[in-house]
């Protein structure tokens, strides 16, 4: 048999992730930042294939290091929490800032062709979790959103054939604001999705063009958060922001979240940018000494700030 390209499909254990995507590297941190569950102490997984070779290591030795390592936990492996992040890459806008995997979208045909590679994918792990069952699932990207709702069926259904999943699990899935339909909503509602969440990254609309983002404005978030919570999702709605874009203040920040926070969002993510090296080149002529600098004492303004302001918004 011969492994297939792993490139889209993530499977998570506690606190520290295992990365299946790419080049199958592993990963210190976590592949879907809003992803639930508490550290429960399997971080030999990741520290083994941290020791590997992993550019030279083969889907079918990954697998075979995953199998290894729950049999040999038994039935205790049926208490931990497994987390499973499926990764759509497929954008209509490239933005400045994205560190994720993420492919230019020309059509559903392309879709439907990484839909079937998820598939196998998703069978070809199967075998390696028999036993375990998923209560946290999250379906990313990119735009996930993307997505027609015959597509959406068919992901999630693949996923429920290859994975037992836990009664009462998390199921999120990742829209972009320009793609929100109330057919769409319904459709994941329909499907068991108990959470969504949304990118909103700043208010400012100068910022958004400086860094590409250039399908979204304010009133189209506005109207896809309205249609998003009137299907009332078991787990609610999350909205993201991005913190230390180039040219950003910590006010603009500030104001950001109070009006996602106004708009009813029952979770906000404030994600501090890493920056990639060619965001780095661009904005910073490729120091990253000096991106890393300005990027902590904005984080440390940000800091003595924010967390007093969620908490007047009781947050």
């Amino acid at each position: 048999m011969t492994a297939p390209q792993f490139d889209c499909v993530g499977i998570r254990l506690v606190g520290k992730a295992v990365s299946l995507a790419g080049q199958a590297r592993a990963a210190d941190r976590p592949l879907f930042r809003n992803c639930a569950g508490t550290p429960l102490g399997l971080d030999d997984i990741a520290a083994r294939l941290r020791g590997l070779p992993l550019e030279k290591c083969d889907a079918h030795a990954i697998r075979r290091i995953w199998r290894k390592s729950l049999r040999a936990r038994g039935r205790e492996t049926l208490r931990r929490k497994l987390s499973l992040y499926v990764h759509i890459p497929f954008c209509r806008q490239l933005c400045a800032y994205c560190e994720i995997e993420r492919a230019p979208f020309v059509g559903e045909a392309q879709i439907d062709s990484y839909l079937r590679r998820i598939d196998r994918q998703l069978k070809f792990y199967q075998s390696a979790f028999s036993g375990a069952r998923v209560d946290t699932i999250s379906i990313g990207g990119g735009m996930p959103s993307l997505l027609c709702e015959r597509q959406m069926e068919r992901l999630v259904s693949a996923v429920r054939r290859s994975f037992k999943i836990k009664k009462g699990a998390i199921i999120s899935f990742e829209f972009s604001p320009d793609t929100v339909t109330p057919g769409k909503v319904a459709c994941l509602k329909r499907l068991g999705v108990t959470r969504v969440s949304m990118g909103f990254q700043t208010r400012s609309p100068k910022l958004l063009r400086k860094f590409g983002r250039v399908l979204q404005n304010r009133a189209m978030v506005a109207r896809a958060v309205e249609v998003i919570r009137q299907a009332a999702f078991r787990d609610g709605f999350n909205l993201d922001l991005l913190a230390g874009l180039q040219g950003q203040g910590v006010r603009e920040v500030l104001r950001s979240f109070e009006e996602v926070v106004r708009l009813g969002a029952d979770q906000v993510s404030v994600n501090l940018l890493h920056g990639t090296d060619q965001y780095v080149r661009r904005f910073y002529g490729g120091e990253r000494e000096r991106f890393h600098a300005a990027t902590l004492r904005f984080f440390h303004r940000l800091a003595q700030r924010l967390p007093d302001l969620a908490r007047r918004m009781g947050y």
